[in-house]
């Protein structure tokens, strides 16, 4: 075989090889490609952080915090790739000024649009990184 060949086969090879995971619809992804603002204002029932970066369209749903880590979802919102200004999330729970919650992104997977975690099996569930959810602790004011 010809360098010219094996360099040109080798190329080829990293190129599928580097475009397998998009393809087959792979969450993994750096914690840096998703970002909040570190503080929320509440008022009475509604949730607002001023920034919101996904790399992906999808949710942001809030979690309540249990002895540390995250708790139910409390709320969501709908996000698109990139940045989202002012972005408002309707709680199911009041939180009160001083309480941290969890901004965790979620997929948008079964019916495009309808937010169905944890209702539907399988849909819209957490975007991972390896087997943990990428998510953001945020502090209420």
């Amino acid at each position: 075989m010809t360098n010219t060949l094996k360099t040109t086969l080798l190329g080829a090879a990293a190129a599928f090889a580097l475009a397998l995971p998009a393809a087959a619809g792979d969450d993994s992804m750096g914690k840096g490609d998703f970002s909040t603002s570190d503080n929320a204002m509440v008022d009475g029932m509604t949730l607002t952080l001023e920034s919101v970066t996904s790399p992906r369209d999808g949710y942001l749903v809030v979690h309540a915090m249990e002895e540390g880590t995250y708790a139910d979802p409390i709320g969501h919102a709908p996000l698109e790739e990139g940045e989202n200004m002012n972005v408002e999330v309707e709680l199911s729970q009041e939180v009160a000024s001083g309480d941290s919650v969890i901004a965790m992104l979620h997929k948008d997977t079964g019916e495009m649009g309808t937010f169905e975690y944890p209702e539907t099996e399988g849909a819209d569930g957490p975007v991972l990184e390896g087997e943990t959810p990428v998510m953001q602790e945020v502090m209420v004011e």
